[in-house]
């Protein structure tokens, strides 16, 4: 969406004076704290381009659902893009920059109505609806504590389910992707946008297992099966600093 002039260097002016540019530097570093968080301007948008990306994302997934028939899972992206939408319009007003719906558009999406509640679910882990992994289903909200005892109960079931029947790299990668798969399904779950959105950006859930493996013999100097033999240990294995974070001392 840029465009392109022409000029004559030396001769065409700038756009801009030494002063106004200055002032537009002043202005993208200044900071200002949202929900207990400092960040500049300039952060500020970023963290903007991170919640229309997350937008997106739940459209793309609402409009998924649809076409499956799925209306819980639809109404569980429409909630979740209900409270990323608040979250948007709140940090641009907060340090006053321009808001950029069109980024957070999705072709073929429609939104539907949903029930206007945002409480939070803490509820005991035996009562807690869960899925086959272990962790609690979809198309509830729940409080960061719960999610995080439901995500540590089911990491501890991964090694049932990896086929000891397959070579040892089939393991290392069922291990990997299920670890993975939990590790979304809790964030989607969690009540608490921010943290979801802190745990994603500091904790980016991207990596391949091509990626992770090369990561366990380049930078670890680790053998091929000694790679292999840490992926599916590390899978098993909770972080200890997001653990005592929520007050958890699982492994």
């Amino acid at each position: 969406r840029h465009v392109v002039y022409s000029i004559i260097v030396g001769v065409t002016p700038p756009t801009y004076t030494p002063e106004e540019l200055a002032e537009m530097k002043a202005r993208s570093q200044e900071k200002v704290t949202f929900d207990g968080k400092e960040m500049t301007r300039y952060e500020a948008t970023q963290a903007q381009r991170r919640l229309e990306r997350e937008i997106r994302k739940q459209k793309n997934r609402a409009i998924i659902a649809k076409e499956a028939g799925d209306d819980e899972m639809r109404r569980d992206a429409q909630l979740r893009i209900n409270q990323l939408t608040g979250k948007y319009q709140e940090l641009s007003d907060a340090y006053g920059i321009p808001t950029k719906a069109e980024r957070a558009s999705v072709s073929g999406f429609r939104p539907m109505k949903t029930e206007n509640n945002t409480s939070v679910r803490k509820i005991s882990q035996a009562s807690a609806p869960k899925d086959s992994s272990g962790l609690l289903k979809s198309g509830q909200k729940y409080d960061s504590d719960t999610v995080r005892d439901a995500y540590n109960d089911a990491v501890q079931k991964i090694p049932a389910q990896i086929d000891t029947s397959k070579p040892l790299e089939e393991q290392a990668r069922q291990a990997f992707e299920l670890r993975k798969n939990i590790r979304e399904q809790a964030r989607e779950i969690m009540q608490d946008i921010q943290k979801a959105d802190e745990l994603n950006r500091e904790r980016p859930n991207t990596m391949t297992f091509e990626q992770m493996l090369d990561h366990k013999m380049n930078d670890k100097h680790l053998s091929y099966e000694e790679a292999l033999n840490d992926i599916i240990k590390t899978a098993t294995k909770t972080n200890d600093e997001v653990n005592a974070k929520y007050g958890r001392d699982k492994k």
